[in-house]
Parts: C-alpha cells; structure tokens; sequence
C-alpha cells in the first residue's frame, strides 16, 4: 500500500503535466494507467455495491469532463481510456493510487486554476 506522501506526490506530478498542457494521453506510465484507473473505477462482479459504485463512477466521469469537456458517459471517453480500463489491462497494485487520484485530482486542477501568484 503507498503511503501517503508517495500518493501526494503522484497528485502534485499528474497537476504539474495538467499545468504544463500535457495530455494525459500523453502522461508517462504508470500515471497514465493510474489516471485511467480513476476515471473508470474496477467493478468487482461478485460485488453488489451499486449506490458506492455509481458515485464512484460519477466521480471518474467528472475527472474525464476535466479534460475532455463534453465526456459524460463512458462510451464518450477516448479509445485509449477504454482499452487501458479493460479487466485484463489493469494493475491491481494501482488501485489504491487512483482511487486517491479520483477523489483528489480535480480539486487539485481547479486549486491550481484559481490560484494567483503575487
């Protein structure tokens, strides 16, 4: 499980590419794959967790509209997204990771979007 600062410190690293225009296409791995990961949470099947799971979704979608405005259902989100979200193209040591990321990276991104340097 990572600590604390190391989650952190994946946050501060996916804000400064967001700051510097960078894609997320574009992010290197694993950031990209942790930032899918938080966009289309892992639906586990023997898991009937449906109310947790919908906010857990709607959570991922508001990150995807972040940055793609427009994506509001999974089946608008880029094909690569899609791909790297498929059961077999997940790391499960990452899920940890981007469930942080989900919850947190666009506070980050509207923190740092508001943010005045004087």
């Amino acid at each position: 499980m990572p600590q604390i600062h190391e989650r952190d410190q994946v946050l501060a690293q996916m804000g400064d590419l967001w700051e510097a225009g960078v894609s997320p296409d574009q992010w290197p791995s694993p950031l990209k794959q942790i930032f899918v990961q938080a966009c289309v949470p892992y639906v586990r099947p023997r898991l009937n967790v449906r109310p947790l799971l919908g906010t857990e979704h709607a959570k991922g979608l508001l990150l995807v509209g972040t940055f793609w405005p427009g994506c509001t259902t999974l089946e608008r989100v880029p094909d690569w997204v899609r791909e790297l979200s498929r059961p077999g193209m997940r790391d499960s040591e990452l899920e940890i990771l981007a469930d942080h990321i989900r919850h947190h990276l666009g506070n980050e991104i509207r923190r740092r979007a508001h943010r005045t340097d004087d």
